[in-house]
């Protein structure tokens, strides 16, 4: 099943991912896996597990993707507004007060999602968290000789973003292995997409380039 022809389709029998959305690769996954065992469904009864098993992949996903998709945008917003509280040299007090005025617009211009923005963690708390995990990530990454990037698009269920993790070594053959960042991507995901968004991303974290020798992905398209 695949929403979109961008999406890699799931089997609804294994709930695992198909690399190349192609009809000859659906193929060859049901009868490498599932051939043996639902060979003996046929006609009606075929459409019924079918049905059943369309059924119970739906509310998986719907229960995970409205819970997952509010998490997740919560977090971005937080850290969007965050981040910004930090360039700026701010005081923690502005980030109450930004947060008191996004609320007095959605009362009158959102009032069914003000709820959602009521949830977002804006404390001093986690300015100073978010600011000195940064640092540290900056700091570790100055010592790296070489280091490559994994992207992992994780678009399945909300079909939000993508994410970047990193492996290093440093001078003294120390291992150094680390969760970058979450990256939205709300349009498209294509190689051009996910090639710029790791640029900016290097050039925020203050990555050497020469350094990356180099970068794996679990598949995007061309265009």
């Amino acid at each position: 099943v695949a929403n979109n022809p961008s999406e890699y389709p799931i089997s609804l029998i294994c709930l695992e991912s198909i690399a190349v959305n192609e009809v000859a690769n659906i193929r060859r996954h049901y009868e490498t896996h599932h051939c043996e065992n639902f060979r003996t469904f046929t006609g009606q009864a075929r459409k019924d597990k079918v049905d059943r098993l369309k059924s119970s992949f739906g509310k998986q996903t719907s229960f995970f993707k409205n819970r997952k998709g509010k998490n997740v945008a919560n977090t971005i917003a937080s850290t969007e507004v965050l981040k910004r509280v930090v360039e700026k040299m701010k005081p923690f007090i502005d980030d109450y007060f930004f947060k008191d005025c996004l609320l007095a617009v959605l009362d009158n211009v959102c009032l069914e999602k003000k709820f959602l923005f009521q949830t977002i963690s804006l404390s001093p708390r986690m300015v100073t968290r978010w600011f000195d995990v940064k640092n540290q990530l900056i700091n570790a990454c100055s010592e790296l000789q070489y280091f490559s990037i994994a992207v992992e698009e994780s678009t399945h269920l909300n079909e939000l973003h993508n994410l970047l993790s990193l492996r290093g070594v440093t001078s003294t053959f120390q291992i150094f292995e680390e969760f970058i960042q979450l990256i939205p991507m709300k349009k498209t995901v294509t190689r051009v997409d996910i090639f710029e968004a790791l640029l900016k991303m290097i050039s925020e974290i203050k990555f050497d380039f020469s350094k990356l020798i180099g970068v794996t992905t679990d598949g995007a398209p061309r265009e």
